[in-house]
């Protein structure tokens, strides 16, 4: 228990010697707030406020009771202590009592609550500060593996700029080595039998021989480039001659059949146009088999070897023809000359080697896509014909006018 000295209160008798502790301030605010929930939960009507009012008027006067009058504590008197000497002494102690233990218990619940308070704080600041040590953990992971990554990509692009280039470099070689896996393959086809030059195939492989003996000659310093050069070359001497054999003995078998077959039919003679026109078509027929062939040596006339072969095929072309169609051409002339107007003569002489000489160009064109030098050669050798019937014919003619009206029939 509290010691026996007490604090006056302003509300007791001073004769009396009670006193009481003066109450704190924030008890007062918590008494004045408990007044002011009271007000309005329990708020006065008019008539009651006027009541209570004239209630208070009535006992405003209310004499002091005897031996209080000096009770009143001055100023700077409020902590004196005073003992206790009668029961209302006591009950107003008792009162001061229980508002101070109700004031600490609610100070001491506030910071029993605040302390609680401060516990869950300090328990969220060491929750931050292991979150923020995790981020920063997981920080410097990231880092770590971002730079990993970007090592291993970079890695990477490294390695497939050395693939692109590994195979590239591959694709060169082989490339390059297939011209010499070439020579095996190409040994094999000109040894089968079923190699002819009327094959689709024989063409492609003629060329693809040109190929690798070009490239042969362009990369002379590789290993054993002159030992594989001289065995291609040694195949394209195979290939060749069967080409032009082709070409050149075609011809020939057709003019051989087309003269035999003339010479067994009893009626049968180079001045018959029957057999010329059959001479001509044969021909026409062959022209579209071995065309390609020429257009193939045409093509490669650059090099030396096919534009000496192209050469002989020209030659024996208009030998050929030649042989066919000088003796029906000359026959037909020598009658032509036999026609006593020498104006008329010409007419039908030049008409005919007009014709003759149409039907050797498209001939010809049908053969061979670029022209040459003997093609005019050829054509000009029948003109020659008509020209040595002519001549001694016009030289003995003395008449001024018919060699005019030969003139404008030349023109």
């Amino acid at each position: 228990p509290a010691p026996a000295t007490f604090t006056p209160s302003p509300y007791t008798s001073g004769a009396a010697g009670a006193a009481r502790a003066p109450v704190d301030r924030g008890a007062t605010q918590n008494a004045a707030t408990i007044v002011q929930r009271w007000e309005k939960s329990a708020e006065l009507t008019t008539k009651q406020v006027d009541i209570i009012s004239h209630l208070s008027k009535l006992v405003a006067d209310r004499p002091m009771p005897e031996g209080l009058e000096n009770s009143t504590p001055q100023s700077g008197d409020v902590t004196s202590h005073v003992d206790m000497v009668t029961p209302q002494q006591f009950y107003h102690w008792y009162l001061s009592l229980e508002e101070g233990e109700s004031q600490e218990e609610a100070y001491t619940s506030v910071t029993d609550e605040m302390k609680t308070y401060r516990k869950w704080c300090n328990q969220l600041l060491e929750h931050t500060e292991a979150a923020l040590s995790y981020l920063k953990e997981i920080s410097v992971a990231h880092e770590t593996v971002n730079s990993k990554t970007g090592a291993l990509h970079q890695a990477c692009q490294t390695l497939l700029g050395q693939e692109a280039r590994l195979v590239g470099l591959a694709t060169h070689i082989a490339e390059r080595l297939d011209i010499f896996n070439e020579l095996e393959r190409m040994t094999r086809r000109f040894n089968s039998q079923a190699l002819t030059v009327v094959d689709d195939s024989f063409m492609p492989l003629i060329a693809r021989l040109d190929e690798c003996i070009k490239f042969l000659e362009t990369n002379s310093h590789y290993k054993e480039s002159p030992t594989y050069l001289i065995k291609f070359r040694l195949l394209h001497n195979r290939g060749l001659p069967l080409l032009k054999n082709h070409i050149v003995g075609t011809p020939k078998t057709t003019t051989t059949q087309i003269l035999t077959a003339s010479a067994t039919q009893p009626t049968g003679t180079p001045l018959d146009e029957d057999a010329g026109s059959m001479q001509y078509i044969r021909f026409k027929a062959l022209g579209a088999k071995l065309r390609p062939l020429c257009r193939e040596l045409e093509n490669r006339a650059s090099i030396k070897e096919y534009g000496a072969l192209l050469q002989d095929c020209h030659a024996i072309y208009f030998q050929q023809r030649s042989i066919l169609l000088s003796p029906r051409v000359y026959a037909t002339v020598f009658e032509i000359g036999k026609i006593p107007d020498l104006a008329s003569m010409i007419r039908a002489g030049c008409s005919h080697i007009i014709d003759v000489c149409k039907q050797e160009h498209q001939l010809y064109y049908d053969f061979f896509e670029r022209p040459t030098p003997g093609l005019r050669a050829f054509l000009e050798e029948f003109s020659g014909m008509l020209y040595e019937t002519v001549r001694p014919m016009y030289l003995h003619n003395k008449q001024l006018d018919l060699l005019c009206s030969l003139v404008d029939i030349l023109r």
